[in-house]
């Protein structure tokens, strides 16, 4: 059987779509920590059916024909599928409704990124950095790169780090006075060698990404997560460009979800539904660059620099952005 991280994955399953999952076996991901949310958890399902789903998530990392995950982002160990497995138990409590759209089709990569794009994403598809610049375009949503933009889009299956991502505020040249959090989720059947609309793309980072070349056709965009008072403004972008296909749900549900996962394990990192909704605009081009080069020499900035960075960067405008460890060619 395949070896994962050195740890027999002796579990796999197909579901009804043909799609193969592959999981660590249940040993490996137990800890004490994993222990001990696991039974908070199943204490908190309120009905049997709850409870039923609960269990499945923690002990099997599935759900008819859901899985927690995607077998397709990297780098991939058995801390991370636990943590995936509490994050979707936490879900399936705290927000039954969207855990259902999100199970029922396998909506469990997302990109984590700022409204102020959000209207060119529905009319022109989720764009590289170097697409934008290529097309004539600024990068106003407050994310960048260090030494060349990136010819790809990175999303996560992890939902915790892409409620992260959205929680950066854009750049100044942005001119926006205000914004919101956006994650924009899409499912793994959507993934085929064949299509020629995805081609998919191999990041290094130390974190569970993986990256789709040039651009996503907004086709494949099966749900957008925003602010609840937001939903109904997204509502009619999504139909002006016929795309009513795209299901919304309340951004609010992965904060209470994410909030309850950290609660089960014990974190003091608290989240707070008010800052999906950003006053203002981050204040990076004060930053200078040369600092930014003095804490990210390597070709592989790992976890040692990129804490530092992010301790610098957090003081000068993100109060909410936990550290992103990742390489030049990551999703910083």
């Amino acid at each position: 059987m395949k070896q994962m991280n050195g740890v027999e994955n002796n579990m796999s399953s197909t579901n009804s779509n043909g799609k193969l999952f592959k999981h660590y076996d249940f040993p490996s991901i137990c800890n004490s920590v994993y222990e001990s949310a696991m039974k908070k958890l199943i204490s908190l399902a309120t009905d049997e059916k709850t409870k039923s789903i609960v269990s499945k998530l923690l002990y099997e990392g599935e759900y008819g024909n859901f899985s927690v995950n995607s077998n397709m982002t990297s780098p991939d160990n058995a801390s991370h599928e636990g943590d995936r497995r509490i994050n979707y138990a936490s879900m399936a409590i705290c927000a039954p409704d969207t855990f259902e759209k999100i199970s029922k089709d396998n909506i469990i990569l997302f990109h984590g990124t700022n409204s102020t794009i959000l209207p060119d994403i529905l009319k022109n598809g989720l764009q590289s950095e170097s697409e934008i610049i290529n097309n004539g375009k600024e990068i106003t949503t407050g994310e960048y790169s260090f030494n060349k933009p990136r010819d790809f889009i990175s999303f996560t299956d992890k939902p915790d780090l892409a409620l992260s991502y959205s929680l950066q505020k854009p750049n100044a040249s942005s001119n926006a006075k205000s914004s919101f959090s956006v994650i924009i989720g899409m499912s793994v059947n959507e993934f085929d060698k064949n299509n020629p609309d995805i081609r998919r793309w191999s990041v290094h980072s130390d974190t569970p990404e993986v990256g789709i070349l040039k651009c996503l056709p907004s086709k494949y965009i099966k749900m957008l997560a925003v602010p609840q008072s937001k939903i109904d403004e997204v509502k009619q972008l999504t139909l002006k460009y016929n795309l009513d296909n795209i299901q919304i749900v309340p951004a609010e549900d992965f904060v209470n979800s994410v909030s309850l996962s950290h609660d089960c394990v014990g974190s003091h990192y608290v989240l707070d539904s008010s800052e999906l909704i950003m006053e203002g605009t981050s204040s990076f081009s004060k930053f200078k660059k040369e600092d930014v080069k003095e804490l990210a020499t390597s070709p592989d900035r790992k976890l040692g620099n990129i804490q530092k960075l992010f301790s610098k960067l957090k003081n000068l405008f993100l109060t909410k952005v936990k550290g992103n460890n990742k390489d030049e060619q990551s999703r910083d």
